[in-house]
């Protein structure tokens, strides 16, 4: 827009690019460059004048291997500017090489239902334009399940170029020898009766395993059964689902069970039902559970144990390659007729989670089979990898120090820009440091930014913070008054960590009539010191106890340069007046002269008289950072 001031007009209106790309990419043969271009990029601006422009790079020029930012600068005549950047991207027709990708991986296990640990030497990607970042669904040494399962490694050099080594890893079941047991020699006998043919008979033959040792193993089994015996009744009958039984040969017999669902009957007590199971060779598994009958006319313990320390919902982030390892501290459960136990759970703590919301559960049973069941869920979010560190704070004796860091690793992306560098030196206080850079999965230009925070190690300690008290009264007329007040904290120093401040008036002394000043100062190691003012009044019982008169003053704003950090600020303190003539300052928080920081800064005067009243006056100083466009 254009402003008016004092009968000039201003303009404060940058230009309008068109047309601005966001990324090219090229194709070059290695040891040559690429020529890339694309379409013009124009600005207009509303002075009607095409503005001036600034180009790093022109549309056909020839790049490098390798990402290269590109920026466009448009000026208006008034010195608004503009900026178009983006970046060229040159790849290379051979793109990444890799080596060791197996063909396929074959591991055996002799359990159908189980698993097999697979490993394999990793394949490596090497390219012109490194580094290659490598990427892969699966691990070496991970346990895989029966079957095919496929494995890809995802590999991606500084220019965008992917290649990848995708192989499966076949986990079979050990197929031995099968032994035949009791088969039947050749069987001959006469004919009928007129040649007629006749009936035979024999014993089925068995087979097994050899070298078979494994023992069925249980799916699936019934947990342990309470019922209540009612009046008038000697027993009762229990039902259950039968267990599920597997073995590696594929057949499993039942040899025997001690009691059967919905027809043996239990009288009080715990009884052990028993199923007895065998594979071909002669492989055994015992599967047992209680049946547990309480009478209804006894103390009947029917109240579940009480859990405590139940975990709250957990939501944990990760970047995209980091593994997501959970923890948290574990519930446990009272009961009233003894210990609880945990009978089972879903996840342990530092189990890892997948991406998304998993439910955890945990299972806790008392000596009668009271069963709770307790759960909370973990999220799992991934967070996309930013080349930015963490923010870094430091202690200096200099105006401007050299500052080191590593920008972090692990995503697809490639810095194209930063507002600093690593070395570059850095003054007392804040400073923002923006990094731009170019995501290849988003296929887009980002920033992110963290901060560089320089204490000066000469500073002075915190203030300490002194008590407001209230005028005390003097019931032994001129004789005065013991007064005393809360210990004040003490002060926090860069260098020295914790000052004990030092008062001239001690707590707990004796008084005179009438005002008593005290101050307290902490001093650090160096000589540097904070203090803070505090007052109050002794006065004879039935004096004056009306407060002075203030005359206070307005807020207070003050607008600096950008990365200023503060200012000194000037102004007129206020006044006060009492009607006994005199009224005296009694605690400042800001004086005039004094150096105030960027943002709101709260001043408060308290006046009081001779006889402890007192009056309060608070303004705000408010400094802001910014730039006047037009003088």
């Amino acid at each position: 827009m254009l402003v008016k001031i004092s009968g000039t007009y201003c303009d404060n209106t940058p230009p309008v690019i068109q047309d601005c790309p966001q990324f090219f990419s090229g194709i070059l043969v290695f040891g040559d460059t690429g020529s890339v271009a694309w379409p013009p990029i124009t600005a207009t601006d509303n002075s009607g004048q095409p503005p001036a422009v600034d180009r790093s790079h022109n549309s056909g020029d020839q790049f490098p291997f390798g990402v290269t930012n590109v920026r466009y600068t448009f000026t208006d005549a008034a010195g608004n500017s503009a900026v178009c950047s983006f970046i060229v991207n040159v790849g290379s027709e051979t793109g990444i090489s890799i080596r060791n990708c197996p063909n396929e991986v074959r591991v055996t296990t002799t359990d159908p239902n189980g698993r097999a640990v697979a490993t394999w030497t990793e394949p490596e990607g090497t390219a012109a334009n490194s580094p290659v970042m490598r990427v892969s669904t699966h691990q070496p040494g991970t346990p895989f399940p029966v079957g095919s399962t496929t494995v890809t490694y995802t590999f991606t050099d500084n220019s965008a170029n992917r290649e990848t080594c995708i192989f499966p890893v076949i986990v079979t079941v050990s197929t031995a020898a099968i032994r035949i047991m009791n088969c039947p020699n050749d069987i001959t006998q006469p004919a009928g009766f007129g040649g007629a043919g006749t009936k035979f008979t024999w014993t089925p033959p068995t087979g097994g395993v050899i070298g078979d040792n494994v023992p069925p193993s249980v799916i699936s089994q019934p947990d342990s059964i309470v019922l209540i015996l009612q009046s008038g009744q000697t027993s009762v009958t229990a039902n259950w689902v039968e267990p599920v039984v597997t073995d590696n040969s594929g057949t499993v017999t039942l040899l025997r069970q001690s009691h059967f669902s919905g027809a043996s009957r239990f009288s009080v007590g715990r009884t052990a039902v028993e199923y007895l199971y065998s594979d071909p060779a002669g492989n055994r598994l015992t599967v047992t559970f209680d049946v547990i009958v309480n009478d209804i006319n006894d103390n009947v313990d029917t109240t579940p144990p009480i859990v405590f320390g139940i975990p709250e919902d957990i939501v944990a982030t990760f970047s995209p390659t980091e593994s997501a390892v959970v923890t948290w501290d574990e519930p446990f459960a009272f009961d009233i007729s003894g210990p609880a136990t945990l009978i089972t759970r879903s996840h342990e703590p530092g189990s890892v989670f997948p991406d998304g919301v998993t439910q955890v559960f945990y299972v806790f049973s008392d000596l009668s089979q009271n069963t709770v069941v307790i759960s909370f869920t973990v999220t799992v979010i991934r967070i996309p990898a930013t080349p930015c560190p963490a923010d870094i704070s430091e202690t200096t004796n200099l105006a401007s120090t050299p500052i080191t860091w590593m920008e972090t690793t692990g995503g697809l992306f490639v810095v194209t820009q930063r507002s600093s560098d690593s070395g570059d030196s850095f003054p007392i206080g804040q400073t923002t440091v923006t990094v731009t850079y170019f995501d290849f999965e988003l296929i887009q230009i980002l920033e992110c930014t963290f901060t560089i925070n320089l204490i000066a190690v000469n500073s002075p300690p915190s203030p300490p913070i002194c008590p407001n008290i209230q005028p005390v009264t003097s019931l032994q007329g001129d004789f005065g008054q013991f007064v005393t007040w809360e210990d004040i904290d003490s002060c926090l120093d860069s260098e020295d960590g914790s000052i004990t401040p030092d008062c001239n008036e001690q707590s707990g002394d004796l008084f005179p009539v009438g005002q008593t000043n005290v101050r307290c100062t902490c001093t650090d190691s160096a000589g540097a010191l904070s203090e803070c003012d505090f007052s109050f009044t002794v006065q004879v019982f039935g004096v004056d106890n009306i407060p002075p008169v203030v005359s206070c003053i307005n807020d207070i704003t003050r607008e600096i340069p950008l990365n200023s950090f503060g200012v000194v600020v000037q102004f007129t303190e206020p006044t006060a007046t009492d009607n006994s003539g005199t009224a005296s300052v009694v605690s400042v928080s800001g004086r005039p002269g004094q150096f105030f920081l960027t943002g709101t800064t709260t001043v408060t005067y308290i006046f009081a008289d001779a006889s402890g009243n007192a009056a309060v006056c608070s303004f705000v100083v408010i400094v802001v950072e910014g730039k006047l466009t037009c003088a």
